[in-house]
């Protein structure tokens, strides 16, 4: 709702950064149709990711960089994890392995570690924790800076809206971990909560509108809604971009709990016209349409503006167009 706006603010500068310097044309052998493709380049995760530092100088000296499965990734990383304004650093963790699993945290002691990424490559599988406790030193500020776990990739495969006649997000998804870890004397819901959520940067090929870009976010939880979501919008004065989310309403059936499984398979391309249109009645991309629009790059996961302890387990995540018969031959 309302105050949903003001938290994601911060991370917009930032996701920005994510670079676009990424291919997903591969196809969607699954489906067994000729006409659907995966717009993600390594939807199981085959080729590691980069890891971005903090931000805040807590990761001087690490020399990780990239997750790359002790030396069995595939050569070059299509994501990144962001760990933006985090007390501790997956650069100068730990690395394991667990059967299939790959295991990184941001510590040597395992009584001081925040932030686990566990990822199995096999199936496409990722688990991201984040135990805000142990990296917030005091209840956070309404002026600070807050916990980021997210993972982050580009498009420049197939990315425009108009060759698609839809756009399916296919993400299967538990909670293991969902805890207030202030009192209730310190938890101000104007400035704490804990939030799963994707974002997408969008884009235009309009030239009237091309300087301008819009954020389309998809709100899995928020502490703070004990209900399930509508449609919400609001202008994100730091990056002067449009944030349009969906509500959770259109995709899950109650609010998110811990370990009750959610697979979600929807359609974005309606609610990304319902997001234009909403960012056109304040002023935003006047001159665009629907099939003018492109993706920009994407990112997963946390942003945890207050001290909460949380972790998901991804069980899969996807993103599938369906390419209109028009257009097949020259893209499939």
């Amino acid at each position: 709702g309302r105050m949903m706006k003001k938290f994601i603010c911060a991370l917009l500068s930032v996701t920005l950064l994510v670079s676009g310097l990424f291919c997903g044309c591969g196809k969607d052998n699954e489906t067994g149709s000729k006409n659907k493709i995966s717009l993600l380049a390594d939807a199981k995760f085959e080729h590691g990711f980069d890891v971005e530092k903090t931000g805040v100088g807590n990761d001087t000296g690490g020399s990780r960089t990239r997750l790359d499965y002790m030396g069995t990734a595939l050569e070059g990383s299509y994501w990144t994890i962001a760990q933006h304004c985090c007390n501790k650093s997956l650069l100068l963790g730990t690395e394991s392995k667990e059967g299939d699993w790959y295991v990184y945290t941001d510590h040597e002691e395992a009584d001081e570690v925040s932030k686990t990424v566990r990822v199995n490559p096999q199936t496409g599988s990722i688990t991201l924790n984040a135990l805000t406790s142990k990296e917030y030193l005091h209840p956070r500020q309404g002026s600070e800076g807050w916990i980021h776990l997210l993972i982050q990739t580009g498009f420049t495969g197939v990315r425009e809206l108009d060759v698609m006649e839809k756009l399916n997000l296919k993400i299967g998804f538990t909670f293991n971990r969902m805890d207030l870890m202030m009192t209730r004397e310190e938890y101000d819901v104007n400035l704490h909560t804990a939030q799963f959520q994707l974002y997408f940067v969008i884009g235009t090929r309009n030239t009237r509108d091309e300087s301008q870009q819009m954020w389309f976010g998809v709100p899995f939880f928020d502490y703070r809604n004990t209900e399930l979501t509508s449609y919400s919008g609001a202008l994100d004065a730091g990056t002067n971009m449009y944030i349009s989310s969906m509500g959770n309403e259109d995709i899950m059936d109650e609010v998110a709990s811990v370990e009750k499984r959610f697979d979600i398979d929807v359609d974005l391309k309606p609610y990304l016209e319902n997001a234009l249109k909403n960012a056109q009645e304040k002023g935003f991309l006047a001159n665009s349409v629907i099939d003018d629009l492109y993706l920009v790059n994407m990112n997963l996961g946390w942003e945890i503006p207050g001290t909460f302890d949380v972790g998901v387990d991804i069980h899969y995540f996807d993103l599938i167009a369906e390419i209109k018969s028009e257009y097949a031959d020259e893209i499939i």
